[in-house]
């Protein structure tokens, strides 16, 4: 029952990752035609081990890779990808090992115009005993470094999520009735450059190179 699974995580008994259920998820997810009672599956599957996850289990650069429903979107991030003229193209979640934390947020526009960055700081709090994650967004600005307000007018945000599975590729969360998939990576800095909002470091010249 829900209630004997947090009981044993409560104990602080640190939970064991699932390894090839997270393999398993993130290769369904993938797929344009999604097996849904797979995902719903491998999603029980992880979010029902026994043990707490463990706040070092949550540092790391995280991309969002699953919502079950565009509305979930907005648990996150700002919001604005729902304002006309623009659209969700993907969101990076950066948590250090002190509680800072940093979220880019890239929008496409319509039209013949690059992709935008949103970049949202602040800290985070990890509850291990309830799985209970609160992010605190502090700044939120715009590729040009202008100071954002997200889609109801807030300058900050506070984001309330629930831990359910964090393992070496895979993290799942909840907001409510909807659950995020995130999967680890080694370079959101990559991540962005490749998506275009963000330049690649120069080359070093022939002079520097001889130094």
């Amino acid at each position: 029952s829900r209630v004997a699974m947090s009981a044993k995580r409560a104990m602080g008994k640190p939970m064991t990752p699932d390894v090839e259920s997270e393999g398993r998820l993130l290769e369904a997810i993938s797929l344009k035609k999604r097996d849904m009672p797979l995902v719903s599956s491998l999603l029980d599957t992880l979010s029902g081990r026994d043990g707490a996850v463990e706040a070092k289990a949550l540092a790391g650069g995280w991309a969002l890779r699953w919502v079950p429903a565009s509305a979930a979107l907005e648990v996150l991030g700002t919001g604005l990808h729902t304002v006309a003229g623009c659209s969700f193209e993907d969101f990076f979640l950066s948590m250090g090992k002190t509680n800072k934390l940093e979220a880019n947020e890239v929008l496409r526009v319509f039209g013949p115009f690059p992709s935008i960055c949103n970049r949202l700081s602040g800290t985070y709090d990890f509850d291990a005993s309830k799985g209970r994650l609160r992010v605190v967004y502090s700044e939120m600005f715009d590729g040009l470094g202008k100071q954002l307000a997200a889609k109801d007018g807030s300058t900050q945000r506070v984001v309330d999520l629930t831990v359910k599975y964090a393992g070496p590729r895979v993290l799942v969360a909840a907001s409510g009735p909807s659950v995020l998939v995130f999967e680890k990576i080694p370079s959101i800095r990559e991540e962005l450059v490749r998506l275009r909002v963000l330049n690649p470091e120069p080359e070093p010249d022939a002079e520097s190179k001889t130094k």
